[in-house]
């Protein structure tokens, strides 16, 4: 027997409890309005998503006779599977679908929710439901950000109390690092000491130590010096490289589609003339020139600032660049 949804839940697993917040949101939002919850599963099933709630009808046709009034409801079963990393076993989804045939009525669908941020075509899957189920089993790959994206939609159509719910399930899927805020952040480095190493080598690299030298995970560099962003780059992917271990290089993130392996050799390259101990090394793209000023009396505080510059909506390095030119950081801070 399953467990239900609590606001308590005693899970310990990670991801058990990420299951029951997503459920749970969307169980008060079915509470307040079974007419906004179908519109979530609209946003995120599309033209495959279920009627929710009970038909009223007349004069409707039957095989053998007319009935003057009807109240129909269709069954459907919804089965998720949460994982917080992009890993699922097609083994444990085929037994999922097996027991969906045997043991449910009506329209059946599975929904596989991760922190995609690669496309997962899951072949095999689709081919088993294809071959073995004739396709009446909808499949759906779904991202916690779509997944937030399609209740954020309806936010302002539901009761206060439900809308405050949505913001505290925002913030937890924000806390357990389940949504690509990186790919909105620009990591802005003083590099008033290696601006020769970014600009001749494409690759910011520094000691692989704690505190200052540790960075969040985000989508764009900036190359800070006197007072001002001069280059913009996307961060390809960061690697960790100890020289008394030379085969061993460490994947902190891959921004990139570039496979892991190649990224290894490409930052092993870099380091060859650098002697002061493991270091960090971040991969840069292509650099484009910008004036991004910082308007605030003195110098930066601290080896590095993130700044969230998700209101730019910028396509790539060079659009970024572009729109942070002759900006101050007050302005872009300001939301401007």
């Amino acid at each position: 027997m399953g467990q239900e949804i609590s606001l308590f839940p005693r899970y310990s697993q990670k991801e058990n409890r990420t299951t029951n917040y997503c459920l749970l949101t969307l169980k008060l939002i079915y509470e307040d309005s079974p007419a906004q919850f179908s519109a979530v599963l609209e946003s995120i099933l599309g033209d495959k998503a279920p009627s929710v709630g009970v038909q009223f009808e007349q004069q409707k046709s039957l095989s053998n006779s007319t009935i003057d009034g009807i109240i129909t409801q269709d069954p459907f079963t919804i089965l998720i599977e949460t994982k917080n990393y992009d890993w699922f076993s097609t083994d444990q989804i085929i037994r999922h679908l097996e027991g969906l045939k045997k043991d449910t009525d009506g329209l059946k669908i599975v929904i596989a929710l991760s922190n995609f941020e690669k496309e997962n075509e899951f072949e095999e899957v689709n081919a088993a439901i294809k071959k073995d189920y004739g396709n009446n089993i909808v499949f759906k790959a779904l991202s916690f950000e779509d997944f937030l994206t399609a209740i954020l939609d309806i936010k302002p159509n539901v009761s206060r109390p439900v809308q405050n719910t949505i913001d505290e399930l925002e913030a937890y899927l924000d806390h357990a690092s389940l949504l690509p805020r990186w790919k909105y952040r620009l990591d802005i480095v003083n590099s008033a000491r290696s601006q020769d190493t970014i600009q001749e080598k494409g690759a910011y690299i520094c000691p692989a130590k704690g505190g200052q030298y540790s960075h969040k995970r985000c989508k764009y560099f900036g190359m800070y010096a006197n007072k001002k962003v001069s280059l913009i780059a996307e961060i390809k992917a960061v690697v960790g490289i100890d020289p008394t271990k030379p085969n061993e290089a460490e994947i902190q993130w891959n921004n990139s589609s570039e496979k892991d392996d190649e990224l290894r050799k490409e930052a092993k390259e870099k380091v060859l003339d650098i002697d002061w101990g493991p270091a960090r090394v971040f991969l840069l793209g292509e650099t484009h020139e910008t004036n991004f000023k910082k308007d605030s009396k003195g110098g930066m505080m601290g080896s590095k600032k993130y700044m969230d510059i998700s209101h730019l909506d910028a396509s790539d390095a060079e659009d970024l660049a572009n729109k942070l030119n002759n900006k101050t950081w007050s302005e872009v801070e300001s939301g401007r």
